[in-house]
């Protein structure tokens, strides 16, 4: 792709790294840094930050082709229209005042940031795309979830040239929940620079388990249970178990069930290389989510050989299968002790190498910057369809 062929993408999104959050929204990163293989990516994430040291502050970042321009405010009474002030701080800092040179909008996890792709369009009629990750659509399972965030979320769906959803059970949710398409399923992707094929097997089975240690969405508590029950095979099993959540009350946890100390570790949060490093040091992933849809440490299992156990919950049944990992009920804690010490007894069955293949050709920065392509293209041809209908006096 020559340099005229690079578009210009401005990227929106409701979640993104920055010092409020240091991980939310990491999975959004990765499409951009994939996308930017392709085309000329700057995005503009607005975010609460209590303790800037200014009202507006203003920080960019540049890697490769992707320019990340974050604009941070103080909350206060007047959250909503310092957020609007944040927004456009934003646009202008990055193309000026005059009407934005951008070719497309690809606006990231409608709630709550919807607006700005929404306004941008009405503004100056750029056409825009959305790539959906949010939970809040299943309503069986996320009743902590309002109907009026689902709501807004479908207005500001409106006018979208094309609907991302990371998995097809996602675009089900959606679809019920009121959002029009078209649609077009594009999975989250994965650095195969960082993770790439996991070393030889030790002679201890290692389980990886990697989150927000939030229990009411990734079971902590529950895996906890299951590893009890799993001790007492005794089997040289341990579980490695972490991220950016409260760790140290789940190793307080693991000590008042009396799980072996031998058998469970600890830790905090790591960067991306790190993380891919624990994954190489693993035999398998485990997950015992309550809800998800297509979370990033399964693709990055997955990248690394590992096979997968994890509650058929989201769109993880559309990756996981008999070759690549174990699929159980949410909160069957039995079935999750059985599932570990069956495939830590029958390891062999799985092919590291097949497991690492099939993630990088579905998974992989370059796998899913064409597919991007592909919908920005479908995108623009129906923006020009739009201009060559119109009359010419209209203008």
């Amino acid at each position: 792709m020559t340099d005229k062929d690079r578009l210009e993408i401005l990227f929106l999104s409701s979640w993104f790294p920055s010092k409020a959050h240091t991980t939310l929204g990491n999975f959004v990163q990765r499409h951009a840094e994939a996308i930017a293989l392709k085309h000329n990516v700057t995005v503009v994430y607005v975010t609460r930050y209590q303790s800037a040291s200014q009202p507006l502050l203003i920080e960019e970042e540049k890697i490769n082709h992707l320019r990340i321009v974050r604009v941070y405010y103080k909350d206060s009474a007047w959250s909503s229209l310092r957020a609007w002030s944040a927004f456009h701080a934003g646009i202008e800092y990055s193309f000026g005042k005059a009407k934005p040179k951008i070719d497309l909008i690809h606006m990231n996890v409608l709630w709550n940031a919807g607006w700005q792709a929404r306004y941008m369009h009405f503004r100056w009629k750029i056409p825009f795309i959305v790539t959906e990750h949010w939970t809040g659509y299943n309503r069986e399972i996320r009743t902590d979830v309002p109907q009026w965030k689902i709501m807004l979320s479908a207005l500001f769906s409106r006018s979208a040239s094309v609907v991302c959803p990371v998995s097809k059970e996602l675009e089900g949710h959606m679809i019920k929940a009121g959002i029009h398409g078209p649609f077009q399923i594009i999975p989250n992707a994965v650095d195969l620079s960082i993770f790439k094929t996991k070393d030889q097997q030790s002679s201890i089975f290692r389980f990886l388990h990697v989150s927000s240690l939030d229990n009411a969405h990734k079971n902590i508590e529950g895996i906890l249970r299951a590893w009890k029950k799993v001790t007492s095979s005794q089997l040289p099993l341990h579980l490695t178990i972490g991220g950016d959540g409260p760790y140290e009350i789940w190793r307080r946890r693991a000590i008042e069930l009396e799980i072996p100390e031998r058998s469970i570790s600890f830790f905090g949060e790591k960067s991306w290389e790190e993380i891919a490093e624990m994954m190489k040091a693993s035999d398998a992933f485990l997950l015992f989510s309550n809800y998800e849809n297509l979370p990033c440490v399964i693709i990055e299992s997955l990248a690394t050989g590992l096979p997968v156990i994890s509650t058929r919950v989201g769109g993880i049944h559309e990756v996981i299968n008999g070759e690549r990992g174990i699929l159980i009920a949410r909160g069957d804690e039995d079935a999750l002790a059985k599932s570990v010490i069956d495939m830590a007894t029958s390891s062999r069955k799985y092919n590291h190498r097949s497991i690492s293949d099939y993630a990088m050709n579905q998974f992989s920065y370059e796998a899913i910057a064409i597919k991007y392509d592909a919908v920005y293209r479908i995108a623009l041809n129906k923006k020009t369809k739009v201009k060559s209908q119109q009359d010419p006096h209209d203008e």
